[in-house]
């Protein structure tokens, strides 16, 4: 949009399809963020702050002059990277451009991007990358919602874009249950305790994701139809399918 500041004609399309795009883009310095110095010390909590990242925006930026649909998704591309600092870049790069485009409403248009992306990461098979996943996906069921009640935050809740975030990936609900109960029965199979650990996300992040899809003509969770057919074991934490 205008006045958006974008890197993209920098990132080479021509890159080899094997080669993650978001550790392209880091490595050739497009990307506005660099790795923090760990040994920092934050007054407010006193202790060093450790891997962190700096956005690196040109002065009079911030994160809402960034072009949310070229940004996100490629930061969602770099969650299936274990390897560091890479890894933890994309993870508190992501965490960062939610928390913000939920609550100033510009996530929206991002939305089949993102789902594409969180179903590409369920089939990965990693139970660190799953994690990150629906991690992510939690947020971006909640994080427009407004908690407060300051006149801002009412004026929020009071435009058509406020709260309803988790409702705008309802055309999508089906294939993201698919892709969470694969996630899960491959970490069922894994057996050890990670996996076991997100096995139990998964049902979890269900629960988020049914809770903040919004309802159905019948005034059911819109999300639960599409859940039990591949989680036979879900109970509805909303009383759907009573």
């Amino acid at each position: 949009g205008g006045g958006s500041f974008s890197t993209q004609k920098k990132v080479n399309e021509d890159e080899d399809k094997e080669q993650n795009p978001f550790r392209t883009a880091y490595d050739g310095g497009n990307l506005p963020i660099t790795e923090g110095n760990p040994d920092i010390f934050d007054p407010a909590t006193k202790r060093r702050l450790k891997e962190h990242i700096v956005w690196t925006l040109p002065e009079g930026f911030n994160l809402g002059h960034l072009d949310f649909e070229f940004y996100l998704p490629l930061f969602m591309a770099g969650l299936s990277i274990v390897e560091e600092p890479y890894g933890y870049l994309a993870v508190q790069g992501v965490r960062d451009l939610v928390a913000f485009g939920g609550k100033n409403h510009r996530l929206h248009v991002c939305v089949d991007a993102l789902a594409t992306k969180l179903k590409e990461l369920f089939k990965l098979d990693n139970p660190v990358v799953a994690r990150r996943a629906m991690v992510v996906m939690q947020q971006l069921m909640t994080c427009d919602k407004v908690t407060e009640t300051g006149p801002e935050e009412r004026r929020a809740l009071a435009s058509s874009a406020a709260g309803d975030l988790g409702v705008a990936f309802k055309e999508h609900f089906k294939g993201l249950a698919g892709g969470l109960n694969q996630c899960r029965n491959n970490m069922i199979k894994a057996g050890d305790k990670a996996a076991t650990a997100v096995a139990e996300l998964v049902m979890e992040t269900l629960e988020v994701m049914e809770v903040n899809g919004g309802r159905d003509k019948e005034g059911q969770a819109a999300a639960f139809g599409e859940i039990k057919p591949f989680c036979p074991d879900y109970a509805s934490v909303t009383g759907a399918g009573a």
